[in-house]
């Protein structure tokens, strides 16, 4: 028969090699989390971020910018990202910066603004592909501000889950 102290000794030995089984968590499932903040690099690496941050889904995933971006010149990649939440019936809200010292004219920032995302044939239909459908049931808002140069630049680009 097996005394008190062997079958204690066994039960702490089972016990630690039970411990010691666990597996560790998949490079892959590491790499592909969602993250409800990113930084945009315009490249396809940005896009499957977003795309595994959208389809998580996250309440609100944040993108800002390494540099200056002017809201003329928003990135094809980002535009299409933005044509794909208005494909899904999504709304793309500009929310301007607090006024600076001298008022600006509403009409033209507001044309500016508009003209962004009056996107090309080609960014529309990028935007119907399978990558782009993770914006779905999602609004955009682009938030402005003003720069220390003058003028106005986007600070970032935040997709809102729309509520259901």
């Amino acid at each position: 028969m097996l005394s008190n102290t062997r079958i204690a000794i066994l039960c702490l030995s089972l016990a630690t090699l039970i411990a010691g089984c666990k597996t560790a968590p998949s490079v892959e499932k590491v790499g592909n989390s969602a993250k409800p903040e990113l930084q945009f690099l315009d490249f396809q690496s940005f896009d499957k971020d977003l795309q595994n941050s959208l389809s998580a889904p996250l309440p609100t995933v944040e993108v800002t910018f390494l540099d200056r971006v002017s809201p003329n010149v928003i990135p094809d990649r980002l535009q299409k990202w933005m044509a794909a939440v208005e494909a899904d019936g999504g709304q793309v809200q500009v929310i301007e910066p607090p006024p600076a010292f001298a008022p600006k004219d509403p009409f033209l920032l507001m044309s500016i603004v508009s003209s962004l995302w009056s996107a090309s044939k080609v960014v529309r239909e990028a935007a119907q592909s399978n990558q782009f459908k993770a914006a779905k049931g999602y609004d955009a808002q682009l938030i402005l501000k003003n720069s220390e140069q003058g003028g106005t630049v986007v600070e970032k680009v935040i997709f809102v889950a729309r509520k259901k």
